[in-house]
């Protein structure tokens, strides 16, 4: 290789990406469904065609939880337009998600002086450990709008650190229209930063950059205020707070869930390599920016584990956790790789045992890349992830081949046979349902409300399980997943009367009710729930 090819090589900072762009491709650019993509996707074509899914019982409701993501909703709906299949639509959306997403973190790691293969290593390890500290919040996966909201993030502090501040603004309001939650935390964290970083500024530069984004995000508030302001319909026991919370989304809002001290301690150490390792990249204003920004951060986190001793679930169901979750794992996984190896090129082999010498500072640096880690490094998720290259092979080789599933031939018979206005009862658990049989489900277990609807939906949920459950969060589908076949048909003749539901979906052969059987494929039985 030439030095001209070299030198043009070495300037091309986005290539470290590779690594991390690499993993993300082989896990989850994949021709199937990921993670809430279905749901989104919904919305999505809900734009364009409003008699879609019209007898959901939600959309006859008027709910829509995507209206907190509009922006993303406005600008990734022409899709359906142009591609018509969801699978395409869905992997076109993470395409462009990703290209977005990782734009913002190369002009960000640029605006930090993070060097290249810095870039390169942090950002492969963040992703390979799945970019969470404990609470299953992700940024590079599916397509959705969070994930344009953290890259808004991103760009306003790559333009706060080049003096932008009007820029820096403008990109806080812009991630309250893809995502309010994530734009709330993050944004309330930017400006205390800014708050204590500007202050020998004087306030006026404080407020004018705060002014112009509470301007950009007050429709979203409002947006917002609108949505969570939805009660509950009579009697609200369980609470629907307690029921977003605790039942429905432990994983992602309940501290006790996850370990909420022992994730906000490790968030300290990993916040204390960040501050330590910026020394070196940014200056000392800036240093100080960032230790406020995830000073506010780690707060929002400790306010988050006192509500929930004080069972304050209106502060959790906001999602408190999130932002700090990943944002602080990011930067610390960005400037540490550059920390080891200054330390390593400072040692000498004088002075061993000199308490300043540069052996005793390796040894403290070594100390501290094992201390993060131990703090981050998940096993599970390794274990979990083993079978991710062989997972995108057979899916892509499914695909090309054209070939199709018992699923997926069950679905199709039951959007070419079946009224467009028939309720299903599906297995709350197929998420992709309304997608594939382009027909309304009695209840979906991710389609869930997050205001006070979420009562409506968990009676729905509850009567696929056949009665009460005795888990929280995703372990409920392990239980309806047994106990859903084995609906009787009184129970059944139950939900249609209660909630709908001409058709009843299910995986198990069953007897009982041969005579109200209308399709099967060996894999998958098709029931009429109400004899003609």
């Amino acid at each position: 290789m030439s030095a001209s090819v070299r030198q043009r090589f070495s300037r091309q900072y986005w290539l470290g990406v590779v690594p991390a762009l690499v993993v993300i491709f082989v896990r989850n650019f994949i021709p199937q469904y990921l993670t809430d993509e279905p749901v989104r996707l919904v919305s999505l074509k809900r734009v364009f065609d409003h008699s879609f899914l019209s007898q959901e019982w939600l959309q006859l409701v008027g709910y829509d939880e995507d209206s907190l993501s509009i922006l993303f909703k406005s600008v990734l709906a022409p899709l359906w337009l142009w591609l018509k299949s969801g699978i395409l639509v869905a992997m076109s959306a993470r395409l462009i998600v990703w290209a977005v997403v990782f734009y913002a973190i190369v002009r960000l790691a640029r605006a930090m002086n993070v060097p290249r293969y810095g870039l390169a290593c942090g950002l492969f390890y963040w992703v390979w450990q799945g970019q969470s500290m404990g609470v299953g919040e992700w940024i590079l996966g599916g397509g959705e709008g969070k994930c344009l909201a953290y890259a808004a993030i991103f760009l306003a502090l790559e333009s706060l650190l080049r003096g932008r501040r009007f820029v820096a603004a403008f990109f806080c309001g812009l991630a309250f229209w893809f995502h309010v939650p994530v734009g709330l935390w993050g944004v309330l964290a930017f400006y205390g930063a800014l708050f204590v970083s500007q202050r020998e500024r004087g306030l006026k530069a404080f407020l004018q950059p705060a002014l112009l984004t509470l301007g950009l995000s007050l429709p979203m508030a409002w947006f917002a205020w609108k949505y969570a302001g939805v009660s509950a319909v009579g009697a609200s026991v369980p609470s629907p707070d307690w029921l977003i919370v605790v039942f429905r989304n432990p994983h992602h809002l309940d501290p006790r869930h996850f370990g909420g001290w022992r994730v906000l301690l490790k968030l300290i150490l990993l916040a204390g390599l960040t501050v330590l390792g910026l020394k070196s990249m940014v200056t000392p204003a800036m240093r100080r920016f960032f230790s406020v920004f995830m000073a506010v951060l780690m707060l929002e986190v400790a306010f988050g584990v006192i509500a929930r001793e004080l069972n304050f679930f209106v502060y959790l169901k906001t999602y408190p956790f999130r932002v700090a979750d990943v944002l602080i794992f990011f930067l610390c996984c960005l400037v540490l790789p550059k920390l080891v190896v200054d330390a390593v090129s400072g040692v000498s082999t004088s002075a061993y045992f000199a308490p300043e010498s540069p052996v005793s500072k390796f040894a403290a640096l070594a100390v501290v890349a094992v201390v993060f880690i131990g703090c981050t490094f998940s096993m599970g998720l390794v274990r979990s992830d083993k079978f991710f290259v062989q997972q995108f092979a057979t899916s892509w080789g499914h695909f090309l081949r054209h070939e199709t599933s018992p699923y997926q031939e069950m679905t199709g018979w039951i959007k070419a046979n079946t009224p467009i206005s028939a309720v299903v009862i599906a297995p709350p658990w197929m998420d992709d349902f309304p997608l594939e049989a382009e027909r309304a489900p009695m209840v979906s277990f991710r389609r869930n409300p997050h205001n006070g609807l979420v009562v409506e939906w968990f009676y729905r949920y509850r009567a696929t399980n056949g009665g009460d459950f005795h888990s929280v969060g995703v372990d409920t589908v392990t239980e309806v997943q047994k106990n859903y076949p084995q609906l009787t048909a009184t129970q059944l003749d139950e939900i249609r009367k209660s909630f709908g539901g001409e058709y009843y979906l299910t995986s198990a052969r069953r007897d009982d009710l041969a005579d109200r059987l209308v399709h099967a494929n060996g894999h998958f039985y098709l029931y009429r729930v109400l004899m003609p």
